[in-house]
């Protein structure tokens, strides 16, 4: 399945980060910028107030992961998978 055919936002992130493995000019733009980066490569909209770290491992993989101390109710049920979003951020 490519990227553009999945939903789920957390298998869009994982995507860009597989792909970040062997495209050292995306790996450089999410270790710089990962939410205006995963923002132009899925489509997926990054709430405003949501922090995104990115950081390599010594094998070279690249993970992201929301910083916040605290997840906004509202976006719950994403994050535990009980609904899916359309990575054009168009609702459910």
């Amino acid at each position: 399945m490519n990227d553009s055919m999945k939903s789920n936002p957390i298998e869009l992130v994982e995507a860009v980060c597989q792909r970040a493995r062997g495209d050292e000019e995306l790996k450089a733009a999410l270790l710089e910028d990962p939410g205006v980066t995963l923002q132009r490569e899925t489509g997926l909209t990054i709430p405003a107030g949501w922090d995104l770290a990115a950081s390599e491992s010594a094998d070279g993989a690249v993970q992201v992961e929301l910083v916040n101390d605290e997840i906004p109710e509202q976006y719950l049920e994403l994050v535990q998978g009980g609904r899916e979003i359309h990575p054009e951020g168009s609702g459910c």
